[in-house]
């Protein structure tokens, strides 16, 4: 099983994007406006971090259950072809 490959802009891009829309969003605002500003998007981020993280855990989760639902339902298969067996050598057949 490979991993699947990022889609999108390089790191290196994003990198130099924001580097770009920083210096835009600073020209001509005061120190204090920068603050609340970098305080707004640090928020931003961390905010959008925890609902990344969420999602992969849901998905993990998610996935874990299909997971346990899959073996469950072999297993009642096979268990249900064991009995099936047994009940015919019991009656003198063999399955």
């Amino acid at each position: 099983m490979s991993c699947p490959t990022p889609s999108g802009p390089s790191g290196e891009t994003l990198v130099l994007l924001s580097a770009a829309a920083a210096i835009q969003i600073a020209l001509g605002r005061s120190a204090d406006d920068l603050g609340v500003l970098a305080a707004f998007f640090t928020a931003l981020a961390d905010n959008l971090a925890l609902l990344a993280l969420r999602q992969d855990a849901s998905s993990d989760a998610s996935s874990c259950q299909n997971s346990v639902n899959s073996a469950q339902s072999r297993c009642a298969s096979v268990s249900k072809r064991v009995e099936y067996k047994n009940q015919g050598m019991e009656s003198g057949h063999e399955a």
